[in-house]
């Protein structure tokens, strides 16, 4: 990026107080896309352990406070993905604890 005005200049401080403003605007819509980015991510979560190293390797990175409050709001996603996975196999090891299946080939236990 090149500036096409002194910025320590006083008669140019308009120019810089645009281009303050067009940044602060820049980060906005950042922050705001970065939003959209990590509701979509964690609201399609597939396994809760692969989020919950997202979450841990993230919590480690330097990010803008903003983005960081809303990757931590996920941990009640992941929390609850977590809690489905659990009666899921809850369910399974009920539905067959008495009759387990058994692959072919294999010697009974």
């Amino acid at each position: 990026f090149e500036m096409k005005f002194k910025p320590f200049d006083k008669n140019t401080k308009h120019h810089w107080a645009t281009l303050m403003s067009w940044f602060q605007r820049e980060v906005l819509f950042l922050e705001a896309e970065s939003g959209k980015i990590i509701e979509e991510t964690f609201d399609s979560l597939i396994k809760s352990d692969l989020a919950v190293n997202s979450l841990k390797q993230l919590k480690s990175k330097n990010l803008r406070e903003v983005i960081g409050k809303k990757y931590m709001r996920k941990v009640d996603c992941v929390i609850l993905k977590f809690s489905k996975e659990i009666e899921a196999a809850d369910e399974l090891f009920e539905t067959n604890c008495d009759d387990p299946p058994a692959e072919e080939n294999l010697p009974p236990i």
